[in-house]
C-alpha cells in the first residue's frame, strides 16, 4: 500500500452509539470519548432497528444505514443522519441500494462506504457509498468485497480502509464459516478489495461479530463470537499489510458490539452477552488491557457507532 496524508475528519470528540437489539432500539446515546462516564441520551433514529446497523461520520455529520426493522426478518434500506454536535432525533438521509443487515461502514471524511451484509437470505458483495455531506440515495461502486461477508467490521486511516470479513459465503450463498481474513481498499476509488493479512487472535475456525476503530495509523479489532479471543484486542498498522498483533484484552468477553475513536482513545460499547450496557476504553497508541469507561443508557447489541465534533 502507498500512503498519502489522510483526511482526518472522520472522527471527533463525541462518540455516538445508535440502534441495536433486543428489542429493536431507536436510541442514540452519546459520550465524550476522552472522559469516562455513562452515556447520555442524544435522540432517536427514524426507525428502531438492528442487526448491525452501520455507522460512519465526516466529523460533523454521522449516518446510520440499514438494519432489521421492528423485529421482523426483513432488512431495511433506510439511511438516517444526525449532526453530531446538536442533540436531537435523526433525519432521513436516503436509501441504500438494497436492504441490508450484518454489514459495516467506513469513512474517509468525505465518503462513507457500506460493505457486505445480507438481505435476509441473499448475500451482498456490493460496496456502496454516499457523500456524507449531501443527502441522497447510495450508489454502488463497481468494486466488490473479496468474499461475500457478514458480521464483519472495518476502520480507516482516511485513505485506506481495513475490514475483517466476519463470516463468509461461497458463490451459492451458503454459509461456510467464520473467517480470519482482513482485506483493504482505497476508499476514494472503486477498485476491488485486496487481501491485507489475517486476524490472528481467532481460533482455527475464525471469528465474527467483531468491532473495529482506528486513529490515523493504527486499526484495532476486538472481541467476537468464538471460544478463543472473545475478549482479545489486536491491532494492525493500516499502511502496512500483514497479520494483526496482540494489543491487550477487553474488560469482558464481548461480541456484537461497536467502537468509536477520537484518534487518541477508542471506546467499545454494547455486548450480546446478557445485552450488556458496558463500555470499555483503550489508548490506541499504547498497548494494554482496556479499562471500564461507563455504561450505555440501555443494554443492547448489534448497534452502530460513529464519532464527530461536539461543538
Amino acid at each position: 500500500i502507498t500512503h498519502s496524508n489522510p483526511v482526518v475528519a472522520w472522527y471527533g470528540a463525541r462518540g455516538l452509539f445508535a440502534g441495536g437489539g433486543y428489542p429493536n432500539s431507536n436510541v442514540i446515546d452519546y459520550i465524550t470519548i476522552a472522559s469516562s462516564g455513562n452515556a447520555t441520551d442524544f435522540g432517536d433514529l427514524t426507525v428502531a432497528r438492528d442487526p448491525a446497523v452501520a455507522g460512519a461520520s465526516n466529523g460533523t455529520r454521522a449516518i446510520f444505514a440499514g438494519g432489521r426493522v421492528d423485529g421482523s426478518p426483513f432488512r431495511s434500506n433506510v439511511i438516517d443522519y444526525v449532526t453530531t454536535a446538536t442533540t436531537g432525533n435523526a433525519t432521513d438521509f436516503g436509501d441504500c441500494t438494497t436492504t441490508l443487515g450484518y454489514h459495516h461502514a467506513v469513512s474517509n471524511g468525505v465518503l462513507a462506504l457500506i460493505l457486505g451484509g445480507d438481505a435476509a437470505a441473499t448475500l451482498s458483495r456490493t460496496v456502496q457509498y454516499v457523500t456524507i455531506e449531501t443527502t441522497g440515495n447510495a450508489t454502488a461502486f463497481s468494486s466488490t468485497v473479496t468474499q461475500g461477508t457478514v458480521e464483519g467490521c472495518g476502520c480507516s486511516d482516511g485513505t485506506y480502509s481495513v475490514s475483517h470479513a466476519g463470516k463468509y459465503y461461497n458463490a451459492s450463498d451458503l454459509l461456510q464459516s467464520a473467517s480470519n481474513i482482513l482485506y483493504y481498499m482505497t476508499i476514494a476509488t472503486s477498485g476491488d478489495t485486496t487481501d491485507f493479512g489475517d486476524l490472528t487472535y481467532t481460533d482455527s475456525t475464525g471469528q465474527y461479530n467483531t468491532a473495529a476503530t482506528s486513529d490515523t495509523t493504527r486499526g484495532l479489532f476486538c472481541g467476537g463470537q468464538r471460544t478463543t479471543g472473545a475478549n482479545s484486542i489486536h491491532y494492525v498498522t493500516i499502511r502496512t499489510t500483514g497479520n494483526s498483533t496482540d494489543f491487550g484484552d477487553l474488560t469482558q468477553n464481548t461480541r456484537d458490539h461497536a467502537a468509536v475513536s477520537d484518534a487518541t482513545y477508542a471506546v467499545f460499547g454494547g455486548n450480546s452477552t446478557g445485552t450488556s450496557n458496558v463500555m470499555s476504553s483503550v489508548t490506541i497508541q499504547t498497548t494494554g488491557n482496556a479499562s471500564d469507561f461507563g455504561d450505555l443508557t440501555s443494554g443492547r447489541y448489534d448497534l452502530a457507532a460513529a464519532s464527530g465534533s461536539a461543538s
